[in-house]
């Protein structure tokens, strides 16, 4: 006796396609999405022609690549079809936004890498600036209080 899914794919196996879709579709409305989807893609092994059984299968695929397929198979079965023809370009839409936001965030990155490093310049240099500042102020009070301590030496 078959057990799993090999009773089910005995179960199904002489069922019209239209059959297939009506019992996929009753498993979806029961909420059993695992069992609605191998219904359908049995639907699909058995004639991956019918259009309906891509539309089907839209229903219970989540994943980009699996709905992108869905669609390509409708517009190669029926090139008229606008509602796939516009589910494909907003797949491809999506696709092309994801890249252009994958882009601009690389710039920001770069661009907030390279202002890290100017202000990380900055502050050596300013560092740098100070320090040198710092020992002419030194050097000036320690020469006048070198006069103050020991006198201007005039002559002798």
């Amino acid at each position: 006796m078959a057990t799993g899914t090999a009773a089910s794919h005995q179960q199904h196996q002489g069922q019209p396609i239209d059959e297939l879709l009506a019992a996929g579709s009753a498993a979806l409305k029961a909420g059993d999405t695992q069992k609605a989807l191998k219904i359908f893609k049995h639907a699909a092994a058995r004639n991956p022609y019918h259009e309906q059984v891509w539309w089907a299968l839209l229903q219970v695929f989540d994943d980009p690549e699996d709905r992108r397929v869905c669609y390509e198979n409708i517009v190669a079965i029926n090139p008229y079809n606008t509602d796939a023809r516009r589910g494909l370009r907003a797949y491809h839409d999506d696709i092309e936004r994801t890249a252009q936001e994958a882009t601009l965030e690389k710039e920001r990155r770069k661009l907030a890498r390279k202002q890290a490093i100017r202000r990380g310049i900055g502050t050596f240099f300013r560092g740098v600036m100070m320090g040198i500042g710092a020992t002419l102020v030194a050097m000036i009070l320690g020469g006048i209080a070198s006069v103050i301590i020991y006198g201007v030496g005039v002559g002798g």
